[in-house]
């Protein structure tokens, strides 16, 4: 009898072992396959949203200096600044003529684009013979030489966008913009040159980054220096350098997507893109914490499934 019932005791065991496997074992691994696919499908959604918002913020940083260029080549080929200017250009500063023209220039032309247009800190005029700025909007500038700086040696050729960079002389980061204004005859007397405001590409950065948590989109030069604002830093620009996975492969000149810690050591799924023209990698990240919460929601629940079930097993036998 003793054996009948150690043996029925066994049997009973092995069953209940046998239905907890059956209990466990399917759950778990439809499980893991489903969370496995899940975070997948996620990864590769978030990096294809990530990419298509770089694109169009590449794509609205190209209009804002779009429009600042063409904001200094209407300026510039009004008739009535080319006239100023050529009597800037050939009467001495002691002349009234001089002073009269400096004036109009600035009350007439100069100060209603840069209250009017917004995009600009600061508008000056650098005379073609000599590189010297005779008009400003800030008037401690006048009387400087500039005839080496890129801005107006290309400037005399030719509309010219310069790289975002630091100035000690300004202050501050600068983006320079150029054009050259020509007289009657069609010769160079004058470069019309704009300081432009690179907190207008922070604002583009920033601008469809509300909608998330923690999405960053930011633009890093070939120093390895952010150029524009991050969201979750003040002060970064041309001030702190960033040596993240997707900033040193972008630096290559290349595109691309994964999965990396960013300039916060915060692990995030990010797209990087290079723009040869400007020199310059826009980066688009989210938090992997934000991105996969979801179906890290979903592993939860369904954990936590499992062990009621496992319970419930354990109990009834």
């Amino acid at each position: 009898m003793r054996l009948v019932r150690n043996a029925f005791t066994r049997l009973s065991t092995k069953l209940l072992l046998l239905f907890l496997l059956l209990a466990i074992i399917p759950p778990t691994v439809v499980g893991y396959l489903a969370y496995d696919n899940g975070r997948r499908t996620i990864e590769r959604m978030t990096l294809n949203h990530l990419d298509s918002t770089s694109r169009l913020r590449e794509a609205a940083s190209e209009r804002w200096i779009a429009g600042n260029e063409t904001v200094l080549e209407s300026l510039a080929s009004r008739r009535h600044v080319a006239e100023l200017v050529a009597v800037l250009a050939s009467n001495d500063q002691a002349d009234p003529e001089y002073r009269a023209a400096h004036d109009a220039i600035l009350q007439d032309h100069l100060g209603p684009a840069l209250e009017e247009e917004g995009h600009f800190l600061e508008l000056a005029i650098i005379r073609a013979q000599d590189g010297v700025i005779v008009v400003s909007s800030d008037e401690s500038l006048e009387g400087k030489y500039r005839e080496s700086e890129p801005f107006f040696v290309e400037g005399k050729a030719r509309t010219y966008v310069g790289k975002v960079s630091y100035s000690l002389s300004e202050g501050g980061a600068v983006m320079h913009v150029s054009t050259p204004i020509h007289d009657e005859r069609g010769e160079v007397i004058g470069v019309l040159a704009g300081r432009a405001d690179p907190a207008g590409l922070t604002e583009i950065m920033r601008a469809a980054a509300g909608v998330s948590a923690s999405e960053d989109a930011y633009l890093v030069n070939t120093s390895r220096f952010f150029v524009t604002e991050p969201r979750f830093g003040e002060g970064f620009a041309l001030k702190k350098a960033i040596h993240t996975k997707g900033a040193e492969a972008c630096l290559e000149q290349g595109d691309g997507m994964g999965l990396y810690d960013d300039y916060r050591g915060v692990p995030v799924l990010g797209t990087y893109r290079w723009l040869p023209e400007r020199e310059l990698c826009i980066l688009t990240e989210l938090d992997q914490a934000e991105a996969f919460a979801p179906i890290v929601a979903l592993r939860n629940a369904t954990f936590a499934a499992g062990v009621v079930v496992v319970l419930c097993a354990a109990s009834w036998a």
